[in-house]
Formats: structure tokens, sequence, C-alpha cells
């Protein structure tokens, strides 16, 4: 969704973390290409031991932005890449700036209703097997094991998105 918006001149790939949340540490070193490619340095909001510990619980904006702008990055910007979903996160929250809309709704207006991908969604809730939604596992030890569901709001757009085997060969094949 961000390089459609990038195509549409919505948004430049150059465009600094300071234009959208002035507040986070190094916000004024971050582009749109370092939180795309992992390199911004941000503090992994997943580590934290005393913020999201409830990750079944809905994650406020707000909250997240809070973390972001008190915490410590993890490296400096373009130094390292390391996966973080906070990037992720950041641009979902980017994508619901620069469209007006919410993440759910871009989702739908920039990729599955010109693909016609009618199994993919933003989720709204935990995962639910009964609407054949696959719940967390970890593979640790050797084995598989069964991990606490996460809120769709605690990776938004790091991880949010509920789809299908043929729904996601179909986005690949137009991508």
């Amino acid at each position: 969704m961000v390089l459609k918006l990038a195509e549409q001149g919505k948004l430049s790939l150059e465009n600094k973390l300071v234009d959208y949340f002035p507040d986070i540490i190094n916000s004024h070193l971050i582009t749109i290409t370092q939180l795309l490619q992992h390199r911004s340095g941000l503090f992994n909001y997943q580590n934290d031991s005393s913020g999201i510990k409830n990750s079944d619980k809905p994650m406020a904006k707000e909250s997240f932005l809070k973390l972001l702008s008190r915490e410590f990055p993890d490296s400096k910007p373009n130094k390292a890449q390391i996966f973080n979903s906070a990037n992720y996160v950041l641009l979902g929250y980017i994508i619901e700036e620069v469209t007006g809309k919410s993440y759910a709704a871009a989702l739908k207006e920039l990729i599955t209703d010109p693909l016609e991908l009618k199994d993919t969604y933003y989720a709204s809730d935990v995962p639910n097997p009964a609407k054949d939604e696959a719940r967390p596992f970890l593979f640790e030890d050797n084995k598989w094991l069964r991990a606490m569901d996460t809120h769709p709001s605690v990776l938004h757009a790091a991880g949010g998105i509920v789809s299908t085997a043929a729904d996601m060969t179909a986005f690949m094949t137009a991508l």
C-alpha cells in the first residue's frame, strides 16, 4: 500500500517520519524507505518488558506512539537491518494519515477490491477458528507450541491482515 501511495504521488519514499510523528526519537532521520527495509533502528516494542504484555488486548495508537517516543532506539537509523514490527505498524499509521481512512478501508480500496480478493481483510479481533482463521504457534525445542493470541491492533500493518493461500497467490501474481 505504501508503494501504491508513492506511485500515486501521495507520499515519497524519502519522506521523513518526523512529517507524521515528530515525537518519536530520531524521527527527523528516519525515512519511509528505512521503515520498509527495517533499517530505522527504532525501539522494538515486542521486546518491551513493561509495555505489551497482554497482546490479546487492543492497543491504542496513542499508547504505541507514546512508547516509541519515550524508549531509546535499538540502533542509529540506517546502521543495521533488524526486523522490527514497529516499522510496519508506523507505516500502517502513515497509510491512515495519507488516505484519511482506517487501515482496513485503505487495504480494501487499494488492494483487495481492485484485485478481487474475497478472503483477505484486516482482522477485527483475535483469530477465530470458527471463521477458519489460524491460531498462532511457535516452534521451540523441536516442537510446535500454541502461542498467545494477538489482537490485530498490536501488530496492525505488521500482521493484522487475514488471507487465504488462494488470495495470497492472486496477490503475488498481481504484484
